[in-house]
This record gives structure tokens, sequence and C-alpha cells, in this order.
């Protein structure tokens, strides 16, 4: 019986990478963007994204899924919290018509403290609505991602 289900959950795993996968942070850039996101790799599982045109001195914050209680078109607060310091931005919600739950967007400048904050702690928290998440940093790459989006 237990050999059963061992084969079982291992047919399972193999034919389900999606599920077999977790989160994870992967750093990468394009010929003019990069990405820092949280989330299954080669899959539309996301949890955050923080991605920039390079050398723009902007990056944004972009999650992609919040709460329903969120409109299209309006602003909201979104909130990052590590280490005791809380960051606080203006977020546009915008519509999702694949996940049917609202998502948001930030723009903050590359040189914003939060990113020294969240490369040298392990984990965050992000509210932005009445949806609040936490975040594990591990393997979260913030210094190569300011270092591409910073101005030259």
């Amino acid at each position: 019986m237990f050999f059963r289900f061992f084969v079982l959950t291992g047919w399972l795993a193999l034919t389900c990478p999606a599920l077999a996968q977790e989160r994870q942070w992967t750093f990468n850039t394009g010929e003019e963007e990069a990405y820092l996101v949280f989330g299954v790799p080669d899959s539309e599982d996301a949890g955050i994204s923080f991605w920039c045109e390079m050398k723009s001195g902007q990056i944004r914050i972009f999650v992609p899924e919040t709460s329903e209680e969120l409109k299209p078109g309006e602003t909201v607060k979104l909130e990052i919290k590590s280490d005791g310091q809380a960051y606080v931005y203006d977020a546009q919600v915008e519509a999702n018509e694949e996940a049917g739950i609202p998502s948001v967007q930030a723009t903050t400048p590359a040189s914003d403290p939060l990113f020294d904050v969240l490369g040298r702690n392990d984990r965050f928290s992000l509210k932005a609505g009445q949806h609040e998440t936490i975040f594990p940093l591990m393997q979260a790459d913030f210094p190569a991602l300011v270092r591409v989006c910073a101005k030259s």
C-alpha cells in the first residue's frame, strides 16, 4: 500500500511540474528591461515582481493579485514592511482579467532605501487594501536589480 502511494505521488509530481515546484526569486535582464520576480520559474505563477527599464532610475513594484474590493483605476496605498521599517507607496489598481482579482503597481526611485533593507533581511510583508502577505527574501538579488535600474 505504501509503495503504491509513493509511486502515485512521484508520478503526480512528474506530470504536474507546477505542483512540484515552489516559488523562488529569479533575476533576469533583457535588452531594455530587468526583472526580479518571486514565482515559479517558466510559469505565470508570480507573487510579486520588481522591474525596470534599465538605467531609468525607477523601479516598479507589481503585485499581480490583491483583493476583490480594489477597483481598477483607483489609487491605493501599498505598504511594505521589513526590519521594523514601513515604506508606503501610491499604487495604481489595474484589472487582471486572467486572475479575476485586481493587480497593483507602484513606482519608486532605484535609490529608495527600501531596496537596501530588502537586500539584507529574510522577509517582508506587503499590504494593499485588505490584501496582506509575507514574502521570503532568500536569494532575492536586490543589489543586482538596483545596479541595472539606476541611472548611469
